[in-house]
C-alpha cells in the first residue's frame, strides 16, 4: 500500500546529543494522525497509518532528561 508517512531524522545537532524527526503527512489535512477523521471535505485527510499520541510518548520516553 501506498505510504502517506514520510519520516525524516535529523542527527547532526551541534550539541551532538539531540535527535530530531520530522512526520510529513503527504496530502494530509489539518487533523490529528491517528485521530478518528472529521469530515475531510472540510478538514482534509486524516491518515491512520501513525497515531501522533503514540509517536510522541515513544520519542519523550526514549529521551527522558529533555538534553
Amino acid at each position: 500500500p501506498w505510504s502517506e508517512v514520510e519520516v525524516s531524522t535529523f542527527q547532526r545537532c551541534p550539541s551532538g546529543v539531540t535527535d530530531v524527526l520530522l512526520y510529513a503527512i503527504i496530502g494530509g489535512g489539518h487533523t490529528w494522525p491517528g485521530a478518528e477523521a472529521l469530515p475531510e471535505h472540510i478538514v482534509g485527510m486524516t491518515t491512520q497509518q501513525v497515531d501522533a499520541s503514540v509517536l510522541m510518548w515513544e520519542f519523550f520516553a526514549a529521551h527522558p532528561h529533555g538534553h
